[in-house]
């Protein structure tokens, strides 16, 4: 199954967690811009051929999460810090199916 953008969210967090300086910043970074993308990072690909086009996300990084989308990793499980969160599409999608919420 291809990756949501939840998904990334997590995986770059984790890879933050054990990279160092720099890096360890760009990975918190993008995990937290993940969660805000309008639309999923595997349909920005397919689209654009590259994932730069994302706030947060550079050539080092569109390739790690490239890698990620065309072989997606395994099942895991949230910690409870980072459990309960809805990205920004998967909220106007719900948001979409429900027409009486709006003001």
């Amino acid at each position: 199954m291809t990756p949501s953008n939840a998904d990334i969210s997590e995986l770059l967090a984790r890879a933050g967690e054990s990279a160092e300086g720099h890096r360890r910043k760009a990975y918190q970074r993008a995990a937290a811009y993940a969660l805000t993308w309008a639309e999923e990072a595997s349909d920005t690909l397919e689209r654009e051929g590259t994932l730069t086009a994302l706030p947060g996300i550079g050539d080092s990084l569109s390739r790690r999460i490239a890698g990620w989308l065309q072989e997606a990793p395994g099942e895991f499980e949230l910690p409870p810090a980072r459990s309960g969160f809805v990205t920004y599409r998967r909220a106007r999608e719900i948001a979409g199916e429900h027409p009486e919420w709006a003001t």
